[in-house]
C-alpha cells in the first residue's frame, strides 16, 4: 500500500486547531487512511487516536444510544497514554457518577480523558456519523461543541481533545450552515475534502517523478487504481484490466445517471454543466457548493460522490482519463486511450488558460497552482515544479525571487531565464505573473506535443497520383449492398430530413442578430447530413421544438442549434459562377445573417489513395482557383493564387482533438491540412486531374464551390473555412456509392468544433446588419 505521508501530515496539522469532517467520494481510500491512524503505533505531530464507531441502529431510543457509544468510548480508552493510570482514572468516574444520566457520566470520560492524557493532542474518530439519524446525534454533537470552545484554553479538556469524521456527501450536509434556523448538527468542523494520492507520495513508491505525475494525472490518484496500475504494470494505452476497481462505483449510480455518463463519453446528447458564477463549498472547493446545486440536476452531482466526475478549477469535469475510459467502454463508441489522454490533456490546458485569465476568485488560486503543477511535467518543464510548489504553500516573495533564480541558473530553458528576469519589473504582482507566464509555455507545448498526429499537405506533396481500378466499395472490401446496409446502422445515418416548422420573411429577419454561424452546403447528400445533427432553434425572441426553415428570396434556410451555436444553414448549386452557386449564395447568406464564421462543408475528391483514404477529411488552409489560367500556344500556366482560409478557425479545427470518425473497416478516419484545387469543372479523368496536380504539388485535394465562398466571404471580411471529405478520386471511376459517408465524416468534424462554446470566442459578430431592417 502507498504511504500517505503527506495526507497524514496536512491532516494532522488541521487537527492542531480543529475538528475536521474528512470528506471524500466513493471508494476513495477514506477507510484505509483511518486504519492506518489508528492502528499505527507511531506518532503523527505527537497525536494519539481512538476510534468509536457510533451506533447505527436507528430504532434505539436516545438514553440507549449514548450509552452504547459510552461503552465504547469507555473500551477504546484503553489504548490511550498513559494507558494503565488513565484507564483506572476513567474507571473512577464511572464508579463515581454512575447513578447520574448517561450524557452526564459521557461527560466525564471526555473530560478525563482531555485532562489526564499525556499525549499532546487526542483524536476520537467517530465512525459512522454520516449513518446515524439526527435526532439521537444531535445532543451528542452539541456536547461536543462544549469541548470546541475549550480548543485554545490551556488546561482544560477541549485543548487537548480533537474529533475526526469521515464521510461522503451525507456528512456534507451535516457539515454545512443552513439556511434555518435550526443548527448544523457538525458545522463546528473544518470539511476537508479526502483526495486522492499526491504525485510526491506515489513518486515516494516509484522514484520517477515524470511517472508519478503521469499516473497521478491518469487515475486522479484513486489508490486501487494507482496501486494496480503499479503492481500490475500496466502501460497507461492499456489500462482496461483495472476497469474492476470501478465497478462497484458505476453499479452505485441510477440508471438515469448512468446514461447520462454514457451519453457524456459518446459526446452525443449531455454536456457537463457550466455555472461560472457558482463555485465549490468555500472550505475545500473541491466539493460543488450548495448554490452550484441548484443549477444542476442530480445526476451530476451523483455522478460527482460516486467519483466520476471532480471539481476542475471551479466547474464539473471528468475525474480522470480511466474514469471516462471505463465508462466509454460500454457504449458503441470506439476510442483509443491514447487519444483519450491526449484529449483529457488539451481540454484541461485550455481550461485552465480561460479560468486563469478569466477568475480572480482566491479560493481557486490553489487549484489553479495544482493543476499548473501536473501539466507542467507534460510540458517538460519539471524545472518550475519548485517555484510552483512555493507558490502553493504562499511563501514569500523573496524566498519566492531567490528559489527562481536558482532554478534559472540550473536550468537550460530559455523561457525560465527570461522569467527570472521579468519578475524584477512585476515585484508588485509576482505570483499572478508567474503563474500567468507558465501557463503560457505550458499551453504552447502541451498543444504542439499532444495534438492529434496532424498530416500536413507536405506529406502528400510528393506522392504521385496513380490509375487505380476502384470498384465500388472495393476501398472497404465490401459490396455495394454490403456498404450501403452499414451506413444505415450508423448512428450519423440521416434516415430522413428533420421536422421544421416554417417562418415568414420577416420573422425571420428579425432573428439575423442572434445568428453566429452560417454552415453552407452544395449536394443534397452535405444538406441532410448537417441537417441532422442541427437541433431546434431556441433563443430569447424565438424558441420552437423544430427547426426552422425561412424561405428568403431566392434561397432557403434551415435556423437551428449545432453544437453550441445557433446557425443558419442553407445549399446552393454546384459551381461558381450560375445565380445559385456558391458566390452568389454565400454573398445573399452574409448579407442576411451577417455571423461570426461561415463554414462550406461536405465532399471533394482525393489526390492519392496511396496516402489518404475515402472519408479523410481535408480542412482548407486555402483555396487554389486552377481555373484562373493564362493559355498559351504551347502550354498553359495557372495563375490562381491561394486565399487563405482565416486563422483562428483554422487553429479551432487543428485543435479539435477529441474527433474520431470510424470507417467500415474499424480504421479512423484522418485530418489533412492543406490548400484545395478549386474550379467549376467536375472533375473525372486522371489525366486532367495529375496535370492539376504537377502544377499545384501542394495542395491535397479539390472540390468545385471553395473559390466561390472565399471570395464573397473576404469580400464581406467574415472569416472562412472550408471542410470537405474525399469520396472519390475523379480518376474516371467517379461513383455516389461512398458521398453519403463522406459528408457525414466531414460535418462531424465541424460538429466537434462547434460543440465548444469558447471555441469562436475570439470571433465577433458585426455589430450591424449589411442590410437595411
Amino acid at each position: 500500500m502507498i504511504e500517505r505521508s503527506i495526507t497524514i501530515n496536512n491532516l494532522c496539522s488541521l487537527l492542531k486547531t480543529d475538528y475536521i469532517a474528512l470528506i471524500g467520494q466513493r471508494r476513495s481510500g477514506i477507510k484505509s487512511l483511518i486504519n492506518c491512524l489508528v492502528n499505527n503505533t507511531s506518532v503523527f505531530a505527537g497525536m494519539e487516536f481512538i476510534s468509536v464507531a457510533l451506533p447505527r441502529n436507528n430504532n434505539i431510543t436516545l438514553v440507549e444510544f449514548l450509552e452504547l457509544f459510552l461503552r465504547r468510548l469507555i473500551a477504546a480508552s484503553a489504548l490511550v497514554s498513559p494507558k494503565v493510570s488513565l484507564q483506572n482514572e476513567v474507571e473512577k468516574a464511572i464508579e463515581k457518577y454512575a447513578v447520574s444520566p448517561t450524557q452526564y457520566r459521557l461527560d466525564e470520560v471526555l473530560s478525563t480523558l482531555g485532562r489526564r492524557t499525556t499525549a499532546k493532542y487526542l483524536v476520537i474518530v467517530l465512525h459512522a456519523l454520516s449513518e446515524v439519524s439526527e435526532e439521537p446525534l444531535k445532543p451528542l454533537l452539541l456536547l461536543l461543541r462544549e469541548y470546541h470552545g475549550q480548543i485554545n484554553n490551556r488546561g482544560q479538556a477541549g485543548a487537548k481533545l480533537r474529533f475526526l469524521v469521515a464521510g461522503n456527501d451525507r456528512l456534507w450536509n451535516l457539515c454545512i450552515d443552513r439556511v434555518s434556523a435550526t443548527i448544523s448538527p457538525f458545522n463546528i468542523a473544518k470539511r476537508v475534502f479526502f483526495d486522492g494520492l499526491d504525485y510526491e507520495e506515489i513518486n515516494a513508491k516509484i522514484g520517477d517523478l515524470e511517472k508519478a505525475v503521469k499516473l497521478r494525472d491518469l487515475t486522479d490518484g484513486v489508490p486501487s487504481l494507482v496501486e494496480n496500475l503499479i503492481n500490475l504494470k500496466i502501460n497507461h494505452s492499456n489500462f482496461t484490466r483495472v476497469f474492476g476497481s470501478l465497478q462497484d462505483n458505476w453499479n452505485y449510480l441510477s440508471v438515469n445517471a448512468q446514461e447520462t455518463l454514457k451519453n457524456l463519453s459518446e459526446g452525443t446528447t449531455e454536456t457537463i454543466p457550466k455555472c461560472s458564477s457558482c463555485q465549490g463549498d468555500f472550505d475545500c472547493p473541491q466539493i460543488p457548493n450548495s448554490e452550484y446545486s441548484k443549477h444542476i440536476d442530480s445526476v451530476w452531482l451523483e455522478a460527482f460522490w460516486a467519483g466520476f466526475l471532480k471539481m476542475r478549477c471551479g466547474e464539473l469535469a471528468w475525474r480522470s482519463p480511466i474514469h471516462k475510459a471505463f465508462v466509454t467502454a460500454l457504449t458503441p463508441k470506439k476510442v483509443s486511450n491514447i487519444d483519450l489522454i491526449n484529449a483529457s490533456l488539451l481540454e484541461r490546458v485550455e481550461h485552465l488558460d480561460i479560468a486563469i485569465k478569466k477568475t480572480d476568485n482566491p479560493e481557486l488560486r490553489d487549484d489553479f497552482i495544482e493543476e499548473l503543477l501536473m501539466l507542467v511535467v507534460h510540458a517538460d518543464n519539471s524545472d518550475i515544479i519548485p517555484v510552483l510548489e512555493r507558490l502553493r504553500n504562499l511563501e514569500a516573495d523573496n524566498i519566492i525571487l531567490e528559489n527562481i533564480k536558482q532554478v534559472a541558473d540550473r536550468s537550460s530553458k530559455t523561457w525560465i531565464k527570461d522569467l527570472e528576469n521579468s519578475l524584477h519589473q512585476n515585484r508588485d504582482i509576482i505570483s499572478k505573473f508567474i503563474v500567468i507566464k507558465v501557463m503560457e509555455v505550458v499551453k504552447q507545448k502541451i498543444v504542439n506535443n499532444y495534438s492529434i498526429d496532424n498530416i500536413e499537405a507536405e506529406e502528400i506533396e510528393n506522392t504521385q497520383t496513380s490509375p487505380i481500378n476502384h470498384t465500388e466499395s472495393a476501398e472497404f472490401d465490401l459490396s455495394r449492398e454490403e456498404f450501403e446496409s452499414w451506413i444505415k446502422k450508423q448512428s450519423w445515418y440521416p434516415a430522413q430530413f428533420p421536422d421544421y416548422q416554417q417562418v415568414s420573411q420577416e420573422e425571420g429577419k428579425l432573428l439575423n442578430r442572434e445568428i453566429d454561424i452560417v454552415i453552407i452546403t452544395a449536394t443534397d447528400k452535405e444538406l441532410d447530413a448537417v441537417a441532422h445533427l442541427l437541433k431546434p432553434y431556441s433563443s430569447k425572441s424565438k424558441r420552437s421544438k423544430k427547426i426552422l426553415q425561412i424561405p428568403y428570396e431566392q434561397e432557403t434556410y434551415y435556423l437551428g442549434k449545432f453544437g453550441e451555436y445557433r446557425t443558419v444553414l442553407t445549399q446552393c448549386e454546384m459551381g461558381n459562377k450560375s445565380s445559385g452557386a456558391a458566390t452568389f449564395a454565400t454573398q445573399a447568406a452574409l448579407q442576411l445573417w451577417y455571423p461570426k464564421a461561415i463554414i462550406m462543408v461536405g465532399i471533394a475528391f482525393g489526390k492519392t489513395s496511396v496516402k489518404q483514404k475515402i472519408g479523410d477529411v481535408l480542412v482548407a488552409s486555402g483555396i487554389i482557383d486552377y481555373d484562373s489560367q493564362r493559355v498559351e500556344p504551347e502550354k498553359v500556366i495557372y495563375r490562381g493564387d491561394i486565399t487563405r482560409s482565416n486563422r483562428t478557425l483554422l487553429n479551432r479545427f487543428k485543435n479539435a482533438k477529441k474527433w474520431i470518425f470510424y470507417r467500415p473497416d474499424d480504421l479512423l478516419c484522418k485530418r489533412y491540412y492543406c490548400p484545395i484545387l478549386s474550379g467549376d469543372k467536375l472533375i473525372d479523368n486522371l489525366e486532367f486531374k495529375e496535370n492539376l496536380f504537377q502544377q499545384f504539388p501542394q495542395a491535397g485535394g479539390g472540390e468545385m464551390e471553395g473559390v466561390g465562398v472565399y471570395a464573397s466571404a473576404e469580400n464581406m471580411k467574415t472569416p472562412c473555412i472550408l471542410v470537405k471529405s474525399i469520396c472519390d478520386w475523379a480518376d474516371g471511376n467517379k461513383r455516389d456509392i461512398y458521398q453519403k459517408f463522406a459528408a457525414a465524416s466531414a460535418v462531424s468534424l465541424v460538429y466537434e468544433v462547434l460543440s465548444h462554446q469558447y471555441a469562436l470566442e475570439s470571433l465577433e459578430k458585426p455589430k450591424k446588419p449589411y442590410f437595411n431592417n
